[in-house]
């Protein structure tokens, strides 16, 4: 009996507090929502109150002077920069790469050497290769007076004879010659070296590095190198004069024998005779060949201008094959860009259209240039997109500087049309209305809407040809302007406040949750739980 009545009084303590429960979450949200009601009131009392004070119209709207300046249309490319001229560097014979001493990039000079040659095997070679024909020349000489002897004698091989001595003479003279050459070109390197060496130490003579001595030893060595030359070309002279000489004595030994041939009665020696003079000057041409072939080995090779390696084509051990390129230098001095026009822009240019040239590596850097160069014919290249046809345009640039390296990548900008020094405004501070166009005026904190005649019109900016006056604060975005009057701004404003609240207010006022809890809760569970264990049992 005591258990039932404990459990009617809990019941009643427990249909009581729910009742509590519910009034106090009436009671405090409630109050919630009267706060938030006022802090909204309040956000919005203050943008109408901001709403009804004048509008600052300067800090509205962003104003620029109207100014006189070039207006212009641009086609917009990349490009590269190379070289506009290139040498290459080959050998006149195939021969054995030593050392190369260069590397793909390297800046070189005009004389520097590039790469050495092993040249002692082919020159034994080619100089036992003349041994041996001299031998030959001698047998088939022998062979030629052989053929004579059975003519009218001895008169008529003395005829031979001296034609043979005549040419053999003439032989040596060209020989003495050719050879008088390359030593000629041996002391030009020399003159070239020495004359090197007395400008080094001049400079260094002159700043003060280099003893007097050692200098004018310099300027002796380079005189007397100059007077070997002086020495080798009047030789050279002399020896010219020794081989026009040697010519007339075959002409006139070859008419003697000529004139001494209608003696040989036996047709068969005859022609043996001419076969063999043949045989006699083929000999001569292969000599002259492989002497020609010895000296044009040399043991070097040098850069013929200032410039830039581009490519190199040998490693040292290799052989440099006959007329092969072994090397490709740009030349530093002729500097130009290329790009790929689309065919879409490439109508719009014309040669001698300028432009600017600028590269990422060179902020601030701006290079002047012109269209040199529009090829006739259009490229179609692969791309990853699709087919592309473009027109590989070249530009000259006119300032050149150190600073723009061959390779560089570049952005240019070539003015297709332009009109310069005229009053000018941004495209987008234009308002079109029909056939009329405006823009706003902000003086004095007033705004006015300002009829202009526009004229040129350019990428960015625009020329006006009447309504402005350079100077006149122009409104950036018209678009975004509010005609004065009528308190629309005002309104607009507070509307905005408005929504703003809502926005911002409305979902937590949507998620407020006011339950509570009560340890009779708890004693019910623990109670509920009892009974369960007990009707199980």
């Amino acid at each position: 009996m005591q258990e039932e009545n404990s459990k009617q009084s809990r019941n009643v303590f427990k249909s009581i507090f729910s009742v509590i429960k519910k009034i106090l979450g009436i009671i405090i949200k409630t109050a919630v929502i009267a706060a938030v009601v006022a802090a909204a009131l309040c956000v919005i009392a203050y943008f109408y109150w901001n709403a009804n004070k004048p509008v600052d119209l300067e800090a509205l709207y962003p104003t620029i002077p109207a100014s006189k300046e070039d207006v212009a249309k641009q086609v917009l490319a990349t490009g590269n920069v190379r070289s506009k001229e290139s040498r290459t560097v080959y050998v006149d014979v195939t021969q054995k790469v030593s050392k190369v001493h260069v590397k793909e990039g390297d800046v070189v000079s005009a004389g520097q050497v590039l790469i050495d040659y092993d040249i002692s095997a082919d020159v034994s070679d080619l100089q036992r290769k003349l041994s041996d024909a001299s031998a030959n020349l001698e047998s088939a000489q022998y062979n030629l007076e052989l053929i004579t002897l059975p003519a009218e004698g001895n008169e008529l091989l003395g005829y031979i004879s001296e034609v043979t001595s005549a040419e053999k003479n003439l032989y040596d003279a060209q020989t003495d010659a050719n050879s008088l050459e390359v030593r000629i070109a041996q002391q030009q390197r020399k003159i070239d070296d020495a004359n090197r060496l007395m400008e080094k130490n001049k400079e260094q003579f002159d700043g003060g590095i280099l003893p007097e001595n050692d200098y004018d030893n310099s300027v002796s060595s380079y005189e007397l190198s100059v007077q070997a030359m002086s020495d080798l070309e009047i030789e050279k002279e002399a020896g010219q004069r020794t081989i026009e000489i040697r010519q007339r004595q075959v002409e006139d030994a070859k008419t003697k024998l000529s004139n001494a041939e209608n003696k040989m009665g036996d047709r068969a020696n005859e022609i043996k005779y001419q076969q063999q003079l043949k045989s006699i000057e083929l000999i001569r041409s292969q000599m002259l060949q492989i002497q020609s072939d010895i000296n044009k080995f040399d043991g070097r090779s040098s850069s013929p201008i200032d410039g830039y390696i581009l490519s190199i084509a040998v490693k040292d051990g290799e052989l440099a094959p006959k007329g092969a390129v072994l090397m490709e230098i740009a030349d530093t001095s002729t500097i130009q860009v290329m790009s790929e026009i689309s065919e879409y822009d490439a109508p719009q240019l014309t040669e001698g259209m300028k432009a600017e040239i600028t590269t990422s590596g060179l902020p601030g850097e701006v290079f002047k240039g012109e269209v040199s160069l529009i090829p006739f014919g259009a490229v179609k290249k692969e791309k990853s997109s699709g087919d592309e046809v473009i027109v590989p345009v070249e530009f000259n640039v006119d300032n050149l500087s150190d600073k723009l390296k061959i390779g560089y990548s570049v952005d240019i900008a070539i003015t297709t049309e332009m009109v310069q020094n005229v009053l000018a405004v941004s495209i987008q501070s234009v308002l079109v209305e029909g056939d009329e166009h405006y823009v706003y005026l902000l003086k004095n904190g007033e705004l006015e809407k300002k009829k202009v005649t526009p004229g040129f019109y350019g990428d960015r900016t625009v020329e006006v040809k009447s309504g402005l006056a350079v100077g006149d604060p122009i409104i950036m975005s018209p678009a975004d302007v509010v005609p004065p009057g009528n308190g629309f701004l005002k309104v607009e404003m507070l509307v905005d406040a408005s929504e703003w609240v809502l926005k911002k207010i409305g979902p937590y006022v949507e998620k407020l949750d006011f339950g509570l809890s009560f340890p009779v809760e708890a004693e019910e569970s623990t109670e509920a739980a009892t009974e369960a264990a007990t009707e199980s049992k």
